[in-house]
């Protein structure tokens, strides 16, 4: 290599190197590319500067300008929005996959099948007490339609000294304490 006084390269030295040459010969083949592509960048530039030159045009964009809600803010917003689009894009991919695994596993008998008796697990045990309330509730009201004795004092009495006529006077008068106490802290 041949250097300089001061230690630097010279530039017969640096175009002797294999890299650069094959570097500059790939540019040199490239050029005619790399000149079309610099008429293109030119003449949008020429465009857009004739564009906004031309008076009837501007008075639209001034118009449209006046007329959109693109303000300040607008122009804030859409920025923070670019800013946040690999976040979004990153999201979007995640719910791709999964709704593509929810078709797959949709289109699945055998996932189905599985799906299904794990679902019918948790909700036979619901569906279960709801028959049962149901039940309940079709009895009492029944009981409650046929029963013609009148109610009397003693006998109301008699029903304060029942275990479940207790244990619901407790409910009530929790449920009294608790709404009165939410209440007393809302104000």
């Amino acid at each position: 290599m041949n250097f300089t006084v001061h230690g630097e390269q010279t530039l017969e030295s640096v175009l002797t190197q294999q890299d650069v040459e094959k570097a500059l010969v790939s540019l040199a083949a490239r050029l005619p590319e790399i000149e079309r592509s610099l008429r293109r960048v030119e003449d949008a530039i020429d465009f857009g500067h004739a564009s906004l030159m031309d008076q009837a045009v501007r008075e639209k964009l001034d118009v449209l300008m006046d007329t959109s809600n693109l303000n300040i803010d607008t122009w804030t917003s859409a920025i923070k929005l670019t800013e946040k689009l690999p976040l979004l894009l990153t999201l979007i991919e995640q719910m791709e996959q999964l709704f593509m695994f929810m078709k797959d596993a949709y289109e699945d008998e055998s996932t189905r099948d599985i799906v299904a008796d794990r679902l019918e697990g948790y909700t036979k045990p619901l569906v279960e007490k709801a028959t049962e309330t149901k039940s309940i509730a079709e009895e009492v009201r029944r009981r409650a339609m046929n029963d013609t004795k009148p109610i009397s004092l003693f006998m109301m009495m008699k029903w304060l000294k029942e275990p479940s006529v207790q244990q619901g006077l407790r409910y009530i008068q929790a449920t009294i304490e608790v709404m009165s106490e939410k209440t007393i802290n809302k104000k």
